[in-house]
């Protein structure tokens, strides 16, 4: 009998881990078919704007990189936006790619999808193995996650722009390398984890204000959980959220914001209300008086917190209409109950932080609302809500489960709950409107053995090499030598009818060109 039953749980953990082993390796193969496609990325707008900037660049020593650096940030902070984790890196990157073009892009990308990837799972198995101490539902959790990010959408401007990476995932993998650290030292306290945490976020929060704006957030959970927990704070947590409040202020004052905000919006600048900036062609800036009849900053404000609240509801009915969402927050709700089985209860002070933290999409997203005042909401945008909304309601999942475990005494009811909820998964597979043909990896990988992705990349560098050998002259790309876009992918695009096309100016200046434009024949337009 005793021999029978240790057969038997024998035989389970056998399963159980050939399962884990499974989700494992369809993680991984998820993560590296979004490095795979990395590697074919393009020149894309502002590319070869900033291209433009260090062409020119010639190293004289440290001394040289320090003074060109401090004019980009003071023109960067005064003219364009407070982003400066920029100004450290783009340098450096924007000079090996210019010498080195193709195989510098490609490996520059891969470097920005694949350290995003390695610091968010290290973030959370770190986070998750000090929270439930089990390996098992730590690598579940992790892979609904995973999937949610690779599966439901490609966020081209993450994984396929450069200029898109370095103020986006370049400085999130930086927030997350810090909060790795800051978990480390809340368990082992070493004082060179602070500095390096401290480091790293202040570099993070040099990016798009989205986010600081969710690093503060993060920090700010935490020192509120500590007060829940202990009555008090860390106070090497306290120190953190200081050094990312100093950055995010930072960040939050350049002028360079306000100008840009005018010049998207047609709105005085707040800061010199008198004055409305435009965008010129070339992507300069003019200035024009104020009517006066332009709304105030309350009104402003006002009208940035309805737009936020209607983006986040049109995240939902994306969510909803094309995405399996809740069959995943279903899965993870049984995750919860098998959690309370073994041995995981309900913390007070962890569940309030949960509810706490469905604010945070909130929060990251009124940025980009107050800036475009419009519901504009590009990928990149929504890569930075999805990520922040995902992890707050997958967990805030998880932790229903494990209420629901503890309020459930009887075994057989319980057992029958979980019963029925899977079979509301099956039924919810079948008919939620989103099937193994939509999964953007699975897309991917026949792009791939199809070779889309690799034709496409040898065009769009064809095309640059051309441009590149008519210097000085009026260049006129005919459609059919220029690359057909494709799918899954941010795809390289200039104007067949405006020569003074912000891209167009931009290219042609880069390759130092009279003009350059696509032509498309009369029966060919639309």
């Amino acid at each position: 009998m005793k021999t029978d039953i240790l057969k038997k749980l024998k035989r389970k953990e056998t399963l159980q881990g050939i399962g884990i082993l499974i989700l494992c390796l369809f993680s991984l193969y998820s993560v590296y078919l979004v490095v795979r496609t990395a590697a074919y990325s393009t020149f894309l707008i502002d590319d070869f704007k900033n291209r433009s900037s260090f062409r020119n660049f010639e190293w004289h020593g440290i001394s040289s990189y320090f003074s060109y650096l401090i004019r980009s940030f003071r023109r960067g902070f005064f003219t364009q936006q407070g982003a400066y984790f920029p100004r450290f890196i783009t340098l450096f990157r924007v000079k090996e790619l210019t010498s080195r073009g193709a195989l510098a892009l490609s490996i520059d990308m891969m470097i920005n999808a694949g350290l995003f990837y390695l610091t968010f799972i290290l973030l959370l198995y770190t986070f998750m193995k000090k929270r439930i101490g089990s390996f098992s539902y730590s690598v579940i959790f992790i892979s609904v996650i995973i999937f949610a990010l690779t599966a439901f959408q490609v966020y081209d401007e993450i994984y396929y722009w450069m200029a898109a990476a370095g103020i986006y995932s370049y400085p999130l993998s930086c927030v997350l390398i810090s909060l790795i650290l800051i978990l480390q030292y809340r368990q082992r306290p070493h004082v060179w984890q602070l500095i390096a945490a401290g480091i790293f976020g202040f570099l993070g929060m040099g990016g798009v204000l989205m986010i600081p704006a969710a690093g503060c957030s993060i920090m700010l959970l935490i020192l509120i959980y500590d007060l829940l927990k202990e009555r008090k704070t860390d106070k090497g947590s306290l120190i953190m959220f200081f050094v990312y409040l100093a950055g995010a202020l930072l960040n939050v004052a350049a002028p360079g914001n306000y100008k840009r905000q005018a010049r998207v919006t047609g709105l005085p600048n707040i800061l010199e209300p008198e004055l409305i900036a435009t965008e010129t062609a070339d992507g300069g800036e003019a200035a024009a008086a104020s009517s006066g009849s332009s709304p105030g900053i309350l009104s402003r404000l006002f009208g940035a917190v309805k737009t936020t609240v209607l983006q986040y509801e049109a995240r939902i009915v994306y969510y909803l209409g094309e995405t399996c969402l809740i069959l995943l927050l279903i899965l993870l709700l049984i995750v919860g109950i098998a959690l309370f089985r073994k041995g995981i209860r309900i913390e007070r002070a962890y569940l309030i932080v949960s509810i706490c933290a469905l604010f945070v999409p909130f929060i990251v997203t009124f940025p980009v609302s107050f800036g475009y005042g419009s519901m504009e909401f590009p990928s990149r945008c929504q890569f930075v809500f999805d990520l922040c909304f995902y992890l707050t309601t997958f967990n805030l999942a998880v932790q229903a489960g494990i209420f629901i475990g503890s309020r459930i005494e009887n075994r057989e009811i319980l057992f029958s709950l979980i019963t029925l909820l899977s079979v509301i998964c099956v039924v919810l597979i079948s008919v939620d409107g989103f099937s193994i043909y939509d999964i953007k990896t699975r897309q991917m990988r026949e792009d791939l053995r199809n070779h889309i992705y690799q034709d496409h990349h040898d065009a769009c560098f064809a095309v640059y090499d051309y441009m590149d050998a008519h210097t000085g002259e009026d260049v006129v790309i005919e459609a059919e030598d220029f690359p057909e876009p494709i799918r899954n992918f941010r795809n390289f695009w200039m104007s067949a009818y405006n020569y003074d096309h912000y891209i167009n100016t931009n290219v042609a200046k880069y390759y130092g060109l009279k003009s350059v434009i696509v032509h498309i024949p009369e029966e060919e337009q639309e």
